[in-house]
């Protein structure tokens, strides 16, 4: 199941930013720290807590926190 505050978590945990940076308009273009192997760090940490299987497709448009949060709204409700 799906939560938010899991999410952001990850985001914190990963990226090493604080809470209070993650929300809607982070994305790799405004956290300095979100390369290319922080995003698949990120992509799989959120495989696991979540237990979803992302698409490749999938993954190249997680490239902003709001993306993420609607790909696994969308994911939860199937």
């Amino acid at each position: 199941m799906f939560k938010e505050e899991k999410l952001k978590t990850l985001f914190c945990t990963i990226l090493k930013i604080p809470n209070n940076a993650v929300n809607t308009s982070t994305s790799m273009e405004t956290v300095e720290s979100w390369d290319s192997l922080r995003h698949m760090s990120l992509i799989i940490a959120i495989e696991r807590e979540f237990n979803v299987d992302l698409e490749d497709e999938e993954i190249e448009q997680m490239t902003s926190y709001d993306v993420i949060v609607s790909i696994l709204k969308e994911q939860s409700s199937d």
